[in-house]
């Protein structure tokens, strides 16, 4: 959980004016809740890695959760960290593709073997010509 363990600092609250964007800043700020929101409007907004749908029922925040409502002190305590997690796998993932192509070059095995095929098994279109079962031994 590295994203929890140093803490950024609280997001800034979303403009003033929409009593509904006021409302989730103020609920996100107050939680001290590291997981980055965008407004995509209507009422739908991202948080983290997952879209969501908020409203006010009965004066109260609610986010749509399955068939029903969750207020959102519950919704962010049940999927913070759940989003963070994702978050960060997601980083590190790209972090693994961002590297240099130098580590699959530098294994000097030519480029048509990378891919578990030979050069004979492939005509000047680049298509596969030869179609026989792969055995496993």
């Amino acid at each position: 959980m590295k994203a929890l363990d140093n803490k950024p600092a609280p997001p800034k609250p979303l403009p003033k004016g929409d009593l509904l964007d006021e409302m989730i800043g103020q609920y996100i700020y107050q939680a001290n809740c590291p997981v980055p929101i965008k407004k995509l409007g209507n009422g739908y907004y991202i948080f983290g890695t997952r879209k969501i749908y908020a409203k006010i029922l009965n004066g109260k925040l609610v986010i749509r959760v399955g068939g029903g409502f969750m207020i959102i002190e519950e919704f962010i305590n049940t999927y913070a960290e759940q989003e963070l997690n994702k978050i960060n796998k997601i980083q590190e993932q790209q972090s693994l593709l961002n590297r240099d192509d130098d580590d699959v070059d530098s294994l000097d095995i030519p480029p048509a073997s990378r891919h578990g095929a030979s050069s004979k098994n492939f005509r000047g279109s680049g298509r596969l010509t030869h179609k026989s079962p792969r055995q496993f031994t």
